[in-house]
């Protein structure tokens, strides 16, 4: 069964920005993994390294066969940006190896408003995006668990009136980051993939630093990719 996995822990390395929300498309060297906005993390045999070679993009690599220690990899672009009701993302990649059904989209939030009860909701779907109508699961990193009143396989937009134990619905959650994943559990096997762009798109915030954005009143700013939608998660 995919996507059950022992996520990385970030505390060592994860500064959440304050200020205005931020969205918009990440791309080349806008990818550094010493810009501020940006996140790279690997356990196991993984890797996350940013490579400035044909423009700049993240590589991610898992592997080999036979480790069977938490065997991940992700990128990841720090926000924070909307409520998770108002939130999208996608990412655009190449040079891809390994099992299908990698890499794969994940929001990371914090229930509890702060910076505690980190849960992050991850794409089951093949393809590169998170959206409304992406199959999900909600993984709770405090308990291990999935996270309360979450079903498996459920849609976003089936999250959006859900809740926490708190009493907040997780729509009403603001998305903190936005992750890019390879790897799912012990003994994954050797997959790469080059991460090229990563899009978040909220409504009414502010441009991710060196991103795309279209200015548009009502939308505050949504980046636009010329790909078709994706989705994927993992990795936190």
């Amino acid at each position: 069964m995919k996507r059950i996995f022992q996520i990385l822990a970030a505390t060592a390395v994860t500064t959440a920005l304050a200020g205005a929300a931020r969205a918009g498309t990440v791309s080349g060297t806008g990818l550094n993994s010493t810009n501020s906005n940006m996140l790279y993390l690997a356990g196991g045999s993984g890797s996350a390294t940013y490579d400035s070679s044909s423009g700049g993009f993240a590589h991610l690599t898992t592997g080999p066969t036979g480790d069977l220690s938490v065997n991940q990899a992700l990128v990841g672009v720090i926000g924070p940006f909307g409520a998770v009701r108002n939130t999208t993302m996608s990412f655009t990649v190449t040079n891809e190896s390994g099992n299908p059904e990698e890499p794969y989209a994940a929001f990371k939030l914090f229930g509890d408003g702060g910076s505690g009860s980190p849960l992050l909701v991850i794409s089951l779907s093949n393809t590169h995006d998170l959206t409304s109508t992406t199959p999900i699961h909600v993984y709770d990193q405090s308990t291990g668990l999935e996270a309360v009143n979450t079903t498996w396989g459920e849609t976003l937009s089936d999250l959006y009136d859900q809740k926490f134990s708190n009493g907040t619905a997780y729509g009403d959650m603001t998305v903190q980051r936005g992750y890019v994943y390879i790897g799912n559990w012990a003994d994954t096997g050797t997959k790469t993939a080059d991460i090229t762009s990563i899009t978040v798109d909220s409504v009414s915030v502010a441009p991710l630093p060196g991103s795309a954005s279209c200015g548009l009143a009502l939308l505050g700013c949504i980046a636009v990719i010329g790909t078709t939608r994706r989705l994927r998660p993992r990795v936190a």
